[in-house]
């Protein structure tokens, strides 16, 4: 298996129900310029469960990851937000911030955030990427790891505007940030009440929020 191979893996169950595979990967209150219509991302409600079980027979269901080869490590990384409108909170509550071990279809995997930061790279600019620039965000999604296999974001996935072109970019189409704020494990060095946050503007747009009120990104990584 190689960097950027896709992987059909577990099924997301939210309070004992399986939910099918986001089609349309961006908020179910929202269009995001470009996109036909709403999204169709499951929201969160207060003391559900967040489950990824055994890998459903129907491919609807099936999560889709992109492998990432990092040093001796293996990530297997959605390729689209599973969960909107969960706190920062209710994710590190169930384990599922620095790493919980579940079982999929017989193999044990750490199911976590990935990290993305703790500030802002150039002084207040949520677009010069994350500090410490070692975050995984920055180094496989935006790709400045150089990874063979991983797409990198062109100029206009980069810039401040946002508009059709980041919704259709071959970059946003691998990964799916536009418009969706994805939960990095950091807390945001500037205040102790907000955690980091990656995405939704610019496929390197950074920020910081309190701990309510953002959607996440599910991520796997194979237990050491």
């Amino acid at each position: 298996m190689a960097n950027g191979d896709l992987i059909k893996l577990g099924t997301f169950y939210l309070a004992g129900t399986k939910q099918a595979r986001p089609t349309k990967p961006w908020r179910s209150d929202l269009t995001p310029p470009g996109a036909p219509s709403v999204g169709d991302i499951p929201s969160f409600s207060a003391g559900q469960t967040i489950e990824i079980r055994d890998t459903d027979a129907n491919d609807a269901y099936k999560i889709q990851w992109r492998e990432v080869n990092d040093g001796s490590k293996k990530l297997l990384i959605s390729d689209r937000v599973l969960l909107a409108y969960v706190s920062w909170d209710d994710l590190n509550a169930q384990g599922l911030v620095t790493g919980k071990t579940i079982t999929i279809d017989g193999q044990q995997y750490k199911l976590r955030l990935l990290t993305g930061g703790s500030n802002y790279r150039s002084g207040t600019d949520v677009y010069s990427g994350g500090s410490p620039t070692t975050n995984e965000w920055d180094r496989i999604i935006v790709n400045e790891g150089g990874f063979s296999g991983l797409p990198s974001p062109v100029a206009s996935d980069l810039d401040s505007t946002q508009n059709s072109t980041d919704f259709n970019s071959a970059h946003n189409q691998y990964w799916n940030w536009f418009y969706m704020y994805s939960w990095a494990q950091e807390v945001y060095t500037g205040n102790s009440a907000r955690r980091a946050v990656r995405g939704s503007l610019s496929a390197r747009a950074g920020g910081q929020l309190p701990f309510v009120g953002s959607p996440p990104r599910l991520r796997v990584a194979p237990r050491p």
